[in-house]
């Protein structure tokens, strides 16, 4: 079975992903995207440049503006630095996860340096703020 394909930031996005989206058609393959990783940790993951394959039901296309340029590929760049990792390479959905939340969502401020900048960012904030004061409440 071929990895599927990921920009680094969507690592990221699935952790706040809520319903929400550019489309009903984006929303739902985010969705299934996001089902099929909870099911299984071990399914392989590519770290992609570019589009890949949520971008694969945006709206815009895979070739729109931000499959290469502007603010997505800025995030995708620091991403990569926050995790270590460059394109091209290929990990679990499990690591991939863990160094997301290691190196960037339980470290104070990073998420929001990296892309507080993002149309999205409300919605991560809020999702961020319900799923605290949840884990708060289970002390």
């Amino acid at each position: 079975m071929e990895p599927l394909k990921m920009r680094p930031h969507h690592s990221v996005c699935l952790h706040f992903f809520v319903g929400k989206g550019y489309s009903d058609a984006f929303v739902e393959n985010m969705s299934d995207i996001k089902h099929a990783l909870e099911k299984d940790g071990g399914l392989r993951v590519a770290v992609t440049e570019g589009g890949d394959d949520f971008c694969a039901a945006c709206p815009d296309g895979v070739k729109a503006a931000c499959a290469k340029d502007g603010k997505a590929a800025e995030y995708d760049e620091k991403c990569l630095a926050a995790l270590g990792l460059g394109f091209g390479d290929t990990v679990t959905w499990e690591t991939l996860c863990s160094l997301a939340e290691k190196k960037i969502l339980r470290c104070e401020g990073a998420r929001r340096s990296i892309c507080g900048g993002c149309r999205w960012d409300a919605v991560c904030q809020h999702a961020y703020v319900e799923n605290l004061s949840k884990a708060l409440k289970t002390v």
